[in-house]
């Protein structure tokens, strides 16, 4: 995925770094891509969601992530093996809270601190997600 806020070296693990302050058309080219990734891939995938950098999201900003989660809820249903939050004070929590309550995840999720514990955490689901069977012989 081309998008500065993305890392994807280690796929099928992928980490997007949401900056302290960015517009409204900057995350709509974020979805935008993200979008695109969905309606093409059929592999398994997780997702690290850094959210350290975020000073606040303006309720827009969040709705736009909640609907960009609805449109694509038959692929991370079936396919995502988990996002891990990375957050590290009461703001950040807030923001992701609010967003969770908005859009409640249909994929296994996780709340830490430490980068490092949302990849171990990340790569366990990896190796025990099992997609559904319709996926697999359909």
């Amino acid at each position: 995925m081309q998008h500065p806020w993305i890392d994807d070296t280690d796929k099928p693990i992928y980490e997007v770094r949401f900056p302290s302050a960015g517009s409204t058309a900057d995350l709509e080219r974020w979805v935008a891509v993200v979008d695109a990734f969905y309606a093409r891939n059929v592999r398994p995938f997780g997702w690290v969601v850094n959210l350290r950098s975020l000073a606040g999201a303006e309720p827009t900003h969040r709705k736009i992530i909640a609907d960009h989660h609805a449109r694509n809820e038959k692929q991370l249903r079936e396919l995502c093996f988990g996002f891990a939050y990375v957050v590290d004070n009461v703001v950040q929590r807030g923001v992701l809270t609010a967003f969770l309550w908005i859009a409640p995840p249909v994929y296994p999720h996780l709340t830490c601190r430490e980068r490092g514990a949302a990849r171990r955490w990340l790569d366990e689901q990896r190796f025990t997600f099992v997609p559904p069977i319709e996926r697999l012989v359909g």
